[in-house]
């Protein structure tokens, strides 16, 4: 079971994206003012009922590999930098210190997000 896919939302959904997601389907699927379909019903119970628990793993870690060369990594150090892996853009501080292979890990770029950006030579 996906529970974000049981509640129609993405892995970066807020936790009150979360529970709006949760209470349409107990409305639509509830036996009382719905459609009654109690599978469904007791799916989407527990997936809010994962993804709202402690006992759940938090942080989702998002990698973004950067084909880069020294060059195109030194202009860029000590600068702001909008990166993008799975459709979405992160905007991140590329320190100095960064060198190539090294990983830029961002903790809670988004919700429960962490993204890990990987620098790596291009081969040309």
């Amino acid at each position: 079971m996906n529970p974000y896919q049981v509640l129609g939302i993405n892995k970066y959904s807020s936790d009150e994206e979360v529970r709006l997601a949760y209470k349409r389907l107990m409305k639509k699927h509830h036996p009382d003012s719905g459609d009654g379909d109690t599978h469904k019903l007791n799916e989407a119970r527990e997936a809010y009922v994962y993804l709202t628990t402690d006992n759940k793993q938090k942080q989702d870690v998002v990698t973004c590999n950067v084909p880069t060369t020294h060059a195109e990594l030194v202009s860029i150090l000590g600068k702001t930098k909008i990166f993008e892996t799975e459709g979405i853009q992160f905007e991140v501080f590329v320190p100095y210190e960064t060198r190539m292979n090294d990983t830029i890990t961002v903790k809670d770029i988004l919700p429960n997000v962490t993204l890990k950006i990987k620098f790596k030579e291009r081969n040309e």
